[in-house]
């Protein structure tokens, strides 16, 4: 209600309900997203539909109310659109999904800006299916807590997508940093794996030399 109403909500939320709509319907969708921050969580995401009809994708920014095209009124997919910008087509152009909405943005040259800014920064979400990730157990128990806290236990409970990201000469120091990071998490992993271990080595030999000792009392 928030979201139809209000315009409340960041546009990763307005994406998850545009999902899950379509995916009630049958409809095939996907979601590309781009970043600011070495592919952070600073940035945006779209959704991009199948249109059977047609036989192709076509990239809808639902939180913005645009769709783009290029040279016609035909909607791009995302990868047409990524190209196009990158390209600095002059057919490039903007168009309103709902003419009665306002647009994400009052001035189309900060809409531009804002594309282009996350062009080395560009994945796309492997997974689509909202309800499964809503209904897991941990992230029923943590979504009225902190929504941080419910993506780490929909990662924890492995229902949050992964996602793949589009390579790009741009943005190779920030995979490499995304590669690095992994590494050191499953360093960190592991030492928690092996301390959690020896730790319970450690207090079953105390157990046992309890037991031990026990029985020499009792002996």
């Amino acid at each position: 209600m928030g979201i139809t109403v209000s315009r409340a909500g960041y546009c990763a939320d307005f994406v998850r309900v545009f999902t899950a709509i379509a995916v009630a319907a049958g409809m095939p969708v996907r979601s590309w997203a781009f970043s600011f921050d070495g592919f952070g969580g600073h940035g945006h995401v779209f959704p991009e539909i199948w249109n059977r009809q047609l036989g192709q994708w076509q990239l809808l920014d639902v939180f913005d109310n645009y769709y783009f095209v290029d040279g016609s009124d035909q909607p791009l997919s995302a990868l047409q659109f990524r190209k196009a910008l990158a390209d600095q087509s002059p057919g490039l152009g903007l168009r309103l999904l709902d003419p009665l909405a306002r647009p994400g943005y009052a001035i189309e040259s900060k809409a531009w800006d804002h594309f282009q800014r996350g062009l080395p920064g560009w994945y796309l979400w492997w997974g689509s299916n909202v309800f499964t990730y809503d209904n897991a157990a941990l992230v029923r128990m943590m979504s009225p807590v902190s929504r941080a806290l419910e993506q780490f236990a929909g990662i924890v409970q492995g229902v949050h997508p992964h996602i793949r990201v589009l390579p790009d000469a741009s943005n190779v120091s920030q995979r490499q940093a995304m590669r690095f990071l992994r590494s050191q998490l499953h360093v960190v992993g592991a030492s928690m794996v092996v301390g959690a271990l020896g730790l319970l080595a450690l207090y079953v030999r105390r157990r046992l030399a309890r037991r031990e000792r026990l029985r020499a009392v009792r002996g």
